[in-house]
C-alpha cells in the first residue's frame, strides 16, 4: 500500500465518521427532507469546506504515520524472511568456493559449468542503462529526502559491499548521497568550530579545498583556509613593513601539512615567499 492508498484511507475514514454523526443526530425521528423546517435544518450540523478540510488533516496526520510504520514493518518483515532462505546457500557456497560474496561464488559457478559444456543462460536485464539511471538517482533524491541518518546508513551499506560489486543503479545512488553525506560531515564539524554555514557554499572556499585529498579533515582545510586568505581583525602598523623579508632564504620548496599548520599570519604576511611555497605545497597533499 503506498502513501497516496493511506491518504484515501484516512479521508474515507473521515468521511464515514462525519456520515455517522450526522446519523446520530438524527437517530431521534428528524427525518431532513425538502420539506424539513428551517428550525429542524438548524439542529443538524453542517461542515465548511474548511473544516471538512481540517478534519481531514487531522485525521491523516494522526493515523498516517502508524499505517506508514506498520506498513513498513511489514515490508521489512517479508524481505527478511525471503532473504533468510538464500542467506544459508550463500554461506555454504562462499565456504564450498572460498570465495568472498555469493557475486564472486555466482562468477566462479559460472565458468566451472561452462568449462563442462554447459550453456548457463544470461539473466537479460530488466531495465537498460539509462533507466538504471533514471531510478538510481530518483532512489538517491528519496534518501536524501529522508535525512541524514539515512544517506549514512544507505553509504555505509553500499560502501561495504565494494565498489565493484554494486550494480549500476547502486553505483548512481553512491554516485549521489556520497557528496551529500561529506557535505553534511563538514557542516556539522564546522558548525561545531562556530563556523556559519555560508563557508562551505563560497565559491572562494570550493576551490581552495578541492586541494585537498579527501581524507583531509575539514578541519585541517578551513584552518590553512583562515591563515592563507581571510582577513586580518586588526590593521598591523606600517611600519613592521621595512621588517618584511623579500627574499626566499630559508624557505623550502616544500613543506607538509603539519609544518604548514605551524606557521602563522604573521609569518606569511612577513615572508610572501613562503606563502607562496605553502600554497605549492598544498597541490602535493
Amino acid at each position: 500500500m503506498n502513501e497516496e492508498d493511506l491518504v484515501q484511507d484516512a479521508v474515507t475514514e473521515v468521511t464515514e465518521n462525519t456520515d455517522a454523526q450526522t446519523v446520530e443526530e438524527n437517530e431521534e425521528g428528524i427525518e431532513l427532507t425538502d420539506t424539513t423546517s428551517n428550525e429542524e435544518r438548524k439542529n443538524v450540523k453542517e461542515y465548511t469546506e474548511d473544516e471538512i478540510e481540517k478534519l481531514i488533516n487531522d485525521r491523516v496526520n494522526t493515523i498516517l504515520p502508524s499505517k506508514i510504520e506498520r506498513e513498513k514493518r511489514k515490508i521489512e518483515k517479508d524481505y527478511r524472511d525471503r532473504l533468510a532462505k538464500y542467506e544459508e546457500t550463500e554461506s555454504i557456497l562462499t565456504a564450498g568456493l572460498g570465495t568472498k560474496d555469493i557475486t564472486e561464488s555466482n562468477k566462479k559457478m559460472r565458468e566451472y559449468y561452462e568449462e563442462q559444456g554447459i550453456k548457463i543462460p544470461t539473466i537479460e536485464k530488466r531495465f537498460s542503462a539509462e533507466e538504471e539511471k533514471i531510478l538510481g538517482e530518483a532512489e538517491a533524491n528519496q534518501i536524501i529526502k529522508a535525512g541524514y541518518d539515512d544517506i549514512k546508513d544507505e553509504v555505509n551499506r553500499l560502501s561495504s559491499k565494494g565498489f565493484d560489486n554494486l550494480t549500476n543503479r547502486e553505483k548512481v545512488i553512491l554516485s549521489k548521497i556520497g557528496p551529500e553525506l561529506t557535505y553534511e560531515n563538514n557542516r556539522r564539524e564546522l558548525k561545531a568550530l562556530g563556523v556559519k554555514d555560508e563557508v562551505l557554499n563560497d565559491p572562494k572556499f570550493k576551490d581552495f579545498s578541492s586541494q585537498f585529498t579527501s581524507n583531509t579533515p575539514i578541519k585541517t582545510v578551513y584552518e590553512m583556509y583562515t591563515k592563507l586568505y581571510q582577513p586580518k581583525p586588526t590593521v598591523e602598523n606600517p611600519g613592521s613593513m621595512k621588517n618584511t623579508n623579500k627574499d626566499n632564504k630559508g624557505v623550502k620548496d616544500f613543506y607538509s601539512r603539519e609544518e604548514a599548520l605551524k606557521f602563522t599570519r604573521e609569518d606569511f604576511d612577513k615572508n610572501p615567499a613562503l606563502f607562496k611555497a605553502v600554497e605549492q605545497s598544498m597541490l602535493k597533499w
